[in-house]
C-alpha cells in the first residue's frame, strides 16, 4: 500500500507574496474596503521587505507565508475597527458633506425647524437646523458667497474671519454639527445651545469688511 504524504510547499518570497495578494484581494475583501484593504496589503509587504533584509532574508517561503497571514489579519482587524469611520464617510458622501444636502429653505425656515424639533426633545435635528439656519443667513447677509456642498467647517472658517466676535462660537457649533450629522451622535441640549449661540452670534455681529467700508466713507 503506498502511503500519501502531505506535501509540503517552500515558495520563495515572490511566490507567497503573489498568493497572498491573490487571497486577499478575493471579492469578498475587496467590496467590504477596496482602498483601505490594498493600502494595508501593500503596507504589510512594506514591513515584511524590511524586516526579512534586515534579518539578511533568512526567512523561509514557509515562514513568510505564516508572517502575511498574520500581519493580514491586522490590517482587517484595523479595518474593522475603521467602520465608524466609513460609515461617517458615507453619511458625508450621501449628503454631499455640505451643510444643506438637497433643501433649499430660507434661514428663518431653518429656524422654525429647528425651534420645532427642539421642544419635541430631538436634538439632533435641532442642532443640525439651527446651523444651516446660520448658514443661510450668511448667504442672505452676502457674507459668504452661494456655495454648493460648503461643509460646517468652512462655515465656521470662512465667516469666522470675517466675524472675529462670533468665530468660537461658529467653531463650536460646526462641531456640534458635525457631531449628529457624520459622528452619529444623538445630540444633546447643549449641542443645541452651542448652535443657538452662534446662531445669535452672527445675527449681532457685522462683517469686518462691512465696517472698514463704513468707516470710509464716513471719512
Amino acid at each position: 500500500m503506498t502511503s500519501l504524504l502531505p506535501v509540503v510547499v517552500d515558495p520563495d518570497r515572490e511566490t507567497a507574496r503573489r498568493w497572498a495578494v491573490e487571497e486577499l484581494t478575493d471579492q469578498a475583501y475587496v467590496q467590504a474596503q477596496p482602498n483601505l484593504l490594498q493600502q494595508g496589503i501593500m503596507w504589510v509587504f512594506d514591513r515584511l521587505d524590511e524586516l526579512l533584509t534586515a534579518a539578511g532574508s533568512a526567512s523561509s517561503g514557509f515562514g513568510l507565508v505564516v508572517a502575511v497571514a498574520l500581519l493580514a489579519a491586522l490590517v482587517v482587524a484595523a479595518l474593522l475597527l475603521a467602520g465608524p469611520l466609513r460609515r461617517r464617510a458615507g453619511a458625508r458622501r450621501r449628503s454631499g458633506g455640505g451643510v444643506f444636502g438637497a433643501t433649499t429653505m430660507t434661514a428663518a425656515q431653518h429656524r422654525s425647524a429647528s425651534e420645532q424639533a427642539a421642544a419635541a426633545g430631538r436634538w439632533a435635528a435641532a442642532v443640525q437646523e439651527r446651523f444651516r439656519a446660520t448658514a443661510r443667513s450668511l448667504e442672505e447677509r452676502v457674507v459668504l458667497d452661494v456655495r454648493p456642498g460648503r461643509t460646517a467647517d468652512e462655515v465656521a472658517r470662512e465667516a469666522g474671519a470675517l466675524m472675529a466676535d462670533a468665530a468660537q462660537p461658529l467653531q463650536r457649533a460646526a462641531r456640534a454639527f458635525d457631531d449628529v450629522t457624520y459622528g452619529e451622535r444623538p445630540g444633546d441640549e447643549q449641542g443645541y445651545a452651542a448652535a443657538v449661540e452662534a446662531d445669535e452670534a452672527v445675527a449681532r455681529t457685522r462683517p469686518a469688511s462691512l465696517l472698514g467700508a463704513a468707516a470710509g466713507s464716513g471719512s
